[in-house]
């Protein structure tokens, strides 16, 4: 959030078990249902909030890129900005070139799907380079995939 600032701005938020942080890592409609339920209704029946939702809260929950940017340029460069948290960068990459988003061949009803365009040799990552660092999965996300396997 820019806070009516002319550049982003960041905010340290500590937390003292997971339960807490899991609340500050929803997402928005996860948020929107929390604001709805707990705020008290106004006697206007305007909204309690002017410049807050779900969005908005979304927004606090991962610093801006500018402040990764910066603190990996620092001069004693940190650890964690030569890393692909835990994934080995050597492992061979397939690039998006060698994919392809095209009707199924298999019969009149198969669908689309992605289909690999060249030979993919057993065990590459897919477009590794630009993938490695965006996966996040939020922690309701993740409680729901623990209770599936």
């Amino acid at each position: 959030g820019h806070s009516h600032f002319l550049a982003p701005w960041s905010y340290l938020v500590c937390f003292k078990d997971s339960d807490l942080r899991a609340r500050w890592h929803m997402n928005a409609a996860e948020i929107e249902i929390e604001l709805h339920q707990r705020l008290h209704r106004t006697r206007s029946g305007k909204p309690a909030l002017s410049f807050f939702d779900g969005s908005t809260m979304v927004g606090y929950q991962v610093p801006h890129k500018a402040f990764e940017t910066v603190y990996c340029r620092n001069e004693d460069k940190p650890w964690d900005c030569n890393h692909y948290m835990g994934i080995n960068p050597e492992w061979a990459s397939v690039p998006m070139s060698h994919l392809e988003a095209r009707k199924s061949t298999v019969g009149e009803f198969a669908g689309r799907g992605l289909f690999a365009a060249a030979d993919i040799p057993k065990h590459s990552r897919l477009a590794f380079e630009s993938s490695v660092k965006s996966f996040h999965i939020l922690p309701s996300s993740w409680s729901i995939l623990v209770q599936l396997y």
